[in-house]
């Protein structure tokens, strides 16, 4: 299954970069397996070998932008508050103009993935996006000065 491309992305990989192009642009119930099967140039059943689902495709979507989120949390622990907020920020809008579809489908789709995704995806979802509070009050015990 980690056959590569002709782009150098695994197929898998090449689905779901296609997938959050389609999303992005169409919305998840505007795109079918169908569409993202024939923008990838195979057919639906081998879209099904890689996902057995659209709704595994969205929870991938999903599971990276949280999973990247969470990531650029990690910072220096010997930085000023002011540091960490500066580095954290930074990352985080570098790695949304970086994969603008992906934030796009992570924003728009959000109200609905109770619908989509089973209660245990959901969780870690959630569980990612709970971190992100509880970071940024953690190092700023004072506000900030700004300027």
């Amino acid at each position: 299954m980690s056959e590569a491309s002709a782009n150098g992305m695994t197929r898998r990989e090449e689905l779901l970069t296609v997938a959050t192009k389609l999303f992005a642009a169409r919305g998840y119930h505007g795109t079918r397996m169908d569409d993202v099967a024939d923008a990838v140039g195979l057919n639906k059943a081998t879209v099904y070998h890689y996902y057995a689902s659209k709704s595994l495709i969205l929870y991938d979507i999903y599971k990276g932008a949280a999973d990247f989120t969470v990531d650029a949390l990690h910072d220096d622990p010997t930085a000023s508050a002011r540091e960490t907020i500066y580095h954290f920020t930074r990352r985080l809008l570098v790695g949304i103009a970086g994969n603008i579809e992906r934030a796009a489908v992570y924003f728009q789709e959000g109200p609905y993935i109770t619908e989509w995704f089973t209660e245990d995806q959901v969780g870690y979802i959630r569980e990612k996006e709970t971190l992100i509070p509880a970071y940024s009050e953690s190092p700023c015990p004072k506000p900030v000065p700004m300027g």
